[in-house]
């Protein structure tokens, strides 16, 4: 993997708190090599050239040692907006394997991959990641450079792992799906999501051997691993069958002009870190978009895409 402005390597008990990464030429900070035991909370990462954050790394998936394996993370109520600004390829927050941890009540914004690209094996049919929950995070404009990902895009075994209770909203006209449940992905539960204003992507896909009709990969469990839903302005996945052998329960679909219901304002309005929190985003006719400066580069590579 790339360089990370700061790097922590088989360490334990680390805590970075309100920390500032900021105009760098590479990713921003990594945790691999075993870190355990450590968190990353109230941080803020902006105007990188490579991603925010990596934890593990790709040559250490197969780890088959509980001292080798990152365990015990606390991702918390960090903010990470306009990165890989030269190298596009990067996601937010990328995540090789990972146990035993939370990622949750984060911001990821303006990034050109992926937002959150979580278990990433090599190779890609096997990992130590369990136990995972990534929970009401705010991922806005995620994918305005690549193709082959989304807000989130996973990839092999995630026993116990979790992905809830978050705010996924205004993809621009690239990249394919929002929740991108990629090849071998198996043992991940998806539920009470609110997709909204995706218009040009598919707001849940599974990779052709994830398909359930196919039995070989994602859904050996019960039929019940994505649930409660709200989309509004997306495009229909072509996956979500009804009742008879449904597998995503409970998805509701809203036209652009229409209004969320109770349960999906309070998902949005309980995404992102604490101190962001604003009921006002409950309202879809008021501007949701903070009012911050648009980087220069960023701009300049949003322009360049949609020309």
């Amino acid at each position: 993997m790339a360089p990370a402005a700061v790097t922590f390597r088989g360490s334990s008990q680390i805590r970075v708190d309100q920390c500032s990464f900021r105009r760098l030429g590479a990713w921003g900070l990594a945790l691999s090599a075993g870190t355990q035991d450590s968190e990353v909370t109230r941080s803020s990462f902006m105007d990188l050239s490579g991603g925010a954050v990596y934890m593990a790394n790709v040559n250490e998936t197969l780890a088959d040692q509980p001292r080798m394996m990152a365990s015990g993370i606390r991702f918390m109520e960090n903010v990470l907006e306009y990165t890989g600004l030269d190298y596009q390829g990067s996601s937010g927050l990328h995540v090789f394997s990972l146990r035993d941890s939370v990622i949750a009540r984060n911001r990821i914004s303006h990034v050109p991959y992926t937002g959150i690209t979580f278990n990433w094996p090599m190779p890609q049919t096997y990992s130590y990641t369990a136990r995972v929950v990534i929970e009401a995070n705010n991922v806005e404009d995620a994918i305005y450079w690549g193709v082959d990902g989304g807000a989130i895009h996973t990839l092999a075994d995630m026993p116990q792992c979790f992905l809830r209770d978050n705010w996924f909203h205004d993809q621009r006209n690239r990249g394919l799906n929002v929740v991108y449940v990629d090849s071998v992905s198996q043992f991940l539960t998806v539920e009470r999501q609110v997709v909204d204003h995706t218009p040009h992507q598919q707001w849940l896909y599974f990779q052709q051997h994830c398909d359930p009709r196919n039995k070989s990969a994602c859904f050996n469990c019960p039929n019940d691993h994505v649930q409660t839903v709200w989309v509004r302005d997306a495009k229909v996945s072509p996956f979500p069958y009804d009742d008879n052998g449904s597998y995503a329960r409970n998805v509701s679909y809203f036209s652009a002009n229409q209004s969320f219901p109770a349960d999906a304002l309070a998902v949005i309005d309980g995404a992102g870190p604490t101190a962001e929190r604003s009921a006002s985003r409950s309202a879809p006719d008021l501007k949701r978009k903070r009012e911050r400066p648009r980087l220069r580069r960023y701009v300049e590579s949003v322009s360049s895409n949609e020309a």
